[in-house]
Formats: structure tokens, C-alpha cells, sequence
């Protein structure tokens, strides 16, 4: 047997893992082997000390129930419990594969790339990346432009009062936000706002839109944008918990605005707004941090009238 070669007929989505940073958020294969067969696998890509610890306990009891994941672009492993497969995280879920995935580990990213182009669906379900660029880009920085997440936030309440006479972008705004309890947002808006965009996409027409016109925005765009939205928030707060929750000295509440910063830098324009946009709707977030990720709409504002 090949013990770099894997198959797989699963996969477990969001699941947490130790990387040489911190910690991520990712999509891995369910492999079923025994406990030699993933030390080889381990081997040939970075695994957490927990996951090492959870090998040498499986190593030790034959009989004990664990699987091994191999990350969908092949760079980190994990052991984990059967249990938890059985029983996913909040966020995580079980897919099954309509047809097994087999490659060698050293070219897992490679050959699934291939493997789902004949399965769009998936890459749906999973959010790739290479879904994702299917999102266009259509956010602009400019100088004076509607783009401060308050002023969105603003947008959205008088689309609320007035879902018939609401802008476009106000319209895609509460679909991508979906029921949210603070900002006033529940199904019955959601299933009116749902409504009246369908209704413009169909007939294709656009209303003082800027950045999402309704006659060219699809539902399938605006859902891939709502999924990415979602999944970058759940990474960002993973990696930055609030800082109400965190007894930090100021060198280390220091190193914390630096990293936010650095992290919101690397966002696209589009990424960038949206993860801000959600952020902004999560009370237990806004405070000092919030204001320095904000910093990189002004940066960004700036280079645009230059």
C-alpha cells in the first residue's frame, strides 16, 4: 500500500484546527485508516500538538474510535474522536462525496481542483475559492463614497420600513445579513426583501443602486457572497475573540491592533466591506479593535483620491 495515497468519500466542514499561527477554520477529507496508516499521512503535513497527543493515545488502544482528516489543500492533518464526527460542531457539517476522492497527498489541492469542476455543487456547499472568484468584484473605494459601515447599517433600517421603495444595494445588504435581532431583521423581512429582489431580477430592473444592481447581481451571486461573508466572520472572530472577553496589558492589546490591522490590509475591497459590515452588527465586537480594522476603509478611501 501507498501510505501517501488517500481515498475519501467525506468531508467535515469548519472545523478547528492548530496551525503555525494560531488557528483556522477549514474543510478536511474523513479518512478511515488505523492509527500507522496516519502517522505516515501526519507526516507529510502540519498537525497540531493535540492531534499528536490524540495519535499516540490511539497508538496505545488498538481499539479506540478515532479517524484522521487530511485539510482539502492538503496542508494540515488531525485526529479526532469518532464521536465528534458523529456529532459536528455549531458551523460544521458532513458532506458526502457522490463519487470517492482519491489522490496522493502530495497533490490532494491539485487533483481536487479537478474533481470539482464536474462537481459544481460542491464547491457551492463548500466555498471554495475557486467558487468565490466567481464572486465579481463590484465594491470601489471612493473619496466621499456611501461606504462607511453605519451608513450601510442606515440604508438597511429605512429598507426595512419601506422594502418596495428600498435601494438595490439596501436589498442585497439584508439577504447577505440575514435574520439578525439587533439591527431588526426577522424572517418576515427577510421573506419580503427576498421577494421584492427576485421580483427585480426577473424583470430586470435596477433602482439607485451602487454597487449591486438588480438587473445584473443574480441570487446565486448574492448567496456565494453571504456564505463568504459568514465563513470570513467566523475565521476573524475565531482568530480575534472580542476584547471584552480578553484581559489583555497593553503591550499585548498592542500586538493585537497590529495583527487586525495586518489582517484587515490583506482583504480584498469587497471582503473587506463585508466582513466590516457584519463586525458592525456584532455589539459584543465594536470598541477600540473595531476602530483600527475600520482604519483600513480611510487608508483605502485616501489612495482612491490620490
Amino acid at each position: 500500500m501507498d501510505f501517501h495515497y488517500m481515498g475519501s468519500g467525506r468531508i467535515i466542514t469548519n472545523v478547528k484546527h492548530g496551525t503555525e499561527r494560531g488557528s483556522a477554520l477549514d474543510d478536511f477529507f474523513i479518512i478511515r485508516v488505523n492509527h500507522w496508516e496516519a502517522a505516515q499521512f501526519l507526516g507529510r503535513v502540519y498537525v497540531d500538538e493535540d492531534s499528536m497527543m490524540r495519535l499516540l493515545e490511539w497508538a496505545k488502544d488498538y481499539t479506540g474510535d478515532y479517524a484522521l482528516l487530511i485539510s482539502i489543500d492538503g496542508r494540515f492533518g488531525a485526529v479526532v474522536p469518532g464521536n465528534e464526527l458523529a456529532k459536528p460542531n455549531t458551523g460544521s457539517k458532513t458532506i458526502e462525496l457522490y463519487d470517492d476522492f482519491d489522490a496522493p497527498i502530495s497533490r490532494i489541492k491539485t487533483e481536487f481542483r479537478k474533481y470539482i469542476q464536474n462537481n459544481p455543487k460542491l464547491a457551492e456547499q463548500l466555498n471554495l475559492r475557486g467558487f468565490q472568484q466567481a464572486v465579481p468584484a463590484r465594491i470601489k473605494f471612493l473619496p466621499g463614497g456611501p461606504l462607511r459601515p453605519g451608513w450601510i447599517s442606515g440604508e438597511v433600517h429605512e429598507a426595512i420600513r419601506n422594502i418596495e421603495g428600498a435601494t438595490d444595494d439596501a436589498l442585497v445588504w439584508i439577504l447577505m445579513l440575514g435574520v439578525t435581532e439587533n439591527l431588526g431583521l426577522s424572517e418576515e423581512v427577510l421573506e419580503r426583501a427576498t421577494r421584492e429582489v427576485k421580483m427585480r431580477i426577473d424583470k430586470g430592473s435596477e433602482f439607485r443602486s451602487t454597487f449591486f444592481p438588480l438587473n445584473v447581481v443574480t441570487m446565486k451571486e448574492i448567496n456565494a457572497r453571504a456564505r463568504r461573508a459568514k465563513r470570513d466572520l467566523e475565521s476573524f472572530l475565531t482568530k480575534f475573540p472580542s476584547e471584552r472577553d480578553l484581559n489583555l496589558d497593553e503591550s499585548q492589546l498592542n500586538e493585537r491592533l497590529r495583527r487586525v490591522e495586518q489582517y484587515a490590509a490583506r482583504l480584498s475591497d469587497d471582503r473587506l466591506v463585508e466582513l466590516t459590515v457584519f463586525l458592525y452588527n456584532k455589539e459584543d465586537w465594536l470598541g477600540g479593535t473595531f476602530k483600527h480594522f475600520l482604519g483600513e476603509f480611510d487608508k483605502r478611501v485616501a489612495r482612491a483620491g490620490d
